[in-house]
């Protein structure tokens, strides 16, 4: 009887070490990721995969056998992420949370890609099919249109154009529809700070404080809020940001010295093709105003400082350019909130601004006034 009842118990004793043992390898497989993808066609010997938040993003690398690769890694909190080769001929994104993520499809065709994983990242593969969906429509109908002109059907060409437009539009209204539907979603948070800009940060601040309290206060929402606080500066009627940035020359250009005059703030990159295009409308500007107590202060996002000085001179603007050459890190553009170019600010004599985003007759209505 001793006996059985010391093997019962020794029994019982390995029984209940082997349920904690299971226990603590599905926290700690919990606690982690991992992304297992096997991807036909691709011709890369490495992938690279980068995700986290706005400000604290990661990159780690892994070898390609055969299709076939996987990362391993812990977030705190789901965080957007994408996968890509060195030639980009991979690219797509998905969101992270811990848990196992499975991958599989051909590299000839991304958009069919079967992603699967945790809750967040399965909410994201639908939301990303509506969108890419809805660029397929845009694709085709631009097909149409341009097979329409060919042909010398301009009537069908432009109502297919319009019809383009119509679809091109919509994907803005998925995604704000989206962040509406979805306030408990970190996803949400993601769309909202790419919506964020100094015309839309009004919305955008209805927006946020509709989101759940939980993406509030995550590391995402924490960015978010900065970055409407901070376009929250730089509107019409608020003094414009002081600032000091180096010229071609390595001479420091303070804003402040522009006072008494009108000057046009001007963000740009030598690489930025509608940029470029809207140089020789901000050079006849300046050309008829100049003497009137007008003149524009470029503030150029590229890194490279020869690129930089070509695209001055090709263009022939007279005007003074400041960079510290960081791209979209650019001191200043980061304190205005820039996350896309062109954009501008007209400031006026005392230093407050009159208006954001002038382009084309927009600048000369406002200068003439």
């Amino acid at each position: 009887i001793q006996i059985i009842m010391k093997y019962t118990i020794v029994t019982s004793f390995l029984f209940l070490l082997v349920l904690c043992t299971q226990a603590q390898s599905s926290k700690q497989a919990a606690s982690t990721f991992t992304v297992k993808a096997k991807i036909n066609g691709m011709d890369a010997k490495q992938i690279y995969l980068t995700y986290g938040g706005f400000h604290n993003s990661k990159i780690d690398t892994a070898q390609v056998v055969n299709g076939a690769f996987s990362f391993k890694g812990k977030v705190d909190e789901p965080v957007p992420a994408m996968v890509f080769t060195p030639d980009y001929k991979v690219r797509f994104d998905l969101y992270i949370d811990n848990g196992a993520i499975n991958i599989s499809g051909s590299a000839n065709a991304l958009d069919d890609l079967k992603i699967s994983g945790p809750a967040v990242t399965n909410e994201f593969v639908a939301f990303n099919k509506t969108i890419m969906d809805n660029r397929k429509k845009v694709n085709t109908i631009y097909q149409q249109s341009h097979a329409a002109f060919q042909k010398g059907d301009s009537v069908t060409g432009q109502k297919l154009q319009k019809e383009m437009e119509t679809f091109y539009n919509k994907e803005f209204a998925i995604r704000k529809g989206y962040i509406k539907d979805h306030p408990k979603s970190f996803i949400s948070a993601y769309e909202l700070y790419a919506f964020s800009n100094v015309k839309t940060v009004k919305e955008a601040t209805t927006l946020y404080e509709a989101l759940d309290e939980r993406v509030q206060n995550s590391s995402q929402g924490v960015a978010l809020l900065e970055r409407l606080q901070l376009l929250g500066r730089v509107q019409v009627g608020e003094p414009a940001l002081a600032f000091v940035q180096q010229d071609v020359n390595g001479k420091e250009i303070s804003l402040d010295a522009y006072k008494g005059k009108y000057v046009l703030v001007e963000f740009w990159a030598s690489w930025c093709g509608p940029c470029r295009a809207e140089n020789p409308n901000l050079l006849n500007a300046y050309n008829q105003y100049k003497d009137k107590g007008f003149t524009i202060l470029g503030i150029s996002l590229d890194h490279s400082k020869e690129a930089w000085l070509k695209a001055i001179e090709k263009d022939g603007m007279p005007w003074i350019q400041v960079s510290d050459l960081k791209g979209w890190n650019n001191v200043v553009a980061e304190m205005y909130g820039i996350k896309a170019i062109p954009a501008n600010f007209l400031v006026s004599p005392e230093g407050k601004i009159l208006a954001l985003d002038l382009r084309g007759e927009l600048l000369h209505e406002n200068l003439n006034k």
